[in-house]
């Protein structure tokens, strides 16, 4: 179930009360559930923030967007809700269904969430130093698989050069 910190940290995130962020930061390491609205487009840093506290997204979007989501599938460690279910809830119940939603949810679906996370935070993590397994290996894995999805449509070279014509010359590595 979830902590009385949970909903406490949904509350104060959707009004908006945290202007320091390290202060943001230690209630969502905190904390099982982080509220995730909607940005100006479908990717919002606060889920990636939610994601590197280790803290269940639910991402308030009808069309959400995460990187890398064919490598870690996002239903596996976030929640989705729709926008007109949080904010214009015909009951009028919006953040209130948000926490029943989040109180509610069986302790077996919140551990598989949470191991969700534990098996994909690292993909989303960077920093002053790199380690093994963080963001810079899943943008490197993801350059190797458009390469070789190019290879194979015959748009570039095993050698690494573009084969794609512009005017007439060759694009290459070299």
């Amino acid at each position: 179930m979830a902590r009385a910190a949970d909903c406490k940290l949904l509350q104060q995130v959707s009004r908006f009360k945290f202007a320091r962020p390290d202060l943001q930061a230690a209630v969502m390491a905190t904390s099982t559930f982080c509220y995730c609205p909607r940005g100006d487009t479908a990717v919002a840093k606060r889920q990636y923030d939610a994601v590197a506290s280790r803290c269940i997204p639910i991402v308030a979007a009808n069309e959400a967007e995460w990187a890398f989501s064919w490598r870690a599938q996002p239903a596996t460690f976030s929640l989705r809700v729709l926008e007109g279910d949080i904010v214009q809830p015909k009951d009028g119940s919006g953040g209130r269904r948000l926490v029943h939603t989040a109180r509610g949810l069986p302790t077996e679906r919140v551990a598989a969430l949470q191991a969700g996370l534990a098996a994909v935070w690292r993909r989303y993590r960077y920093g002053p130093r790199w380690a093994a397994g963080e963001v810079l290996d899943s943008i490197v894995e993801e350059l190797a698989d458009r390469a070789a999805v190019l290879r194979e449509l015959g748009c570039a070279s095993g050698d690494g050069g573009l084969a794609a014509s512009a005017g007439g010359h060759r694009l290459s590595s070299a």
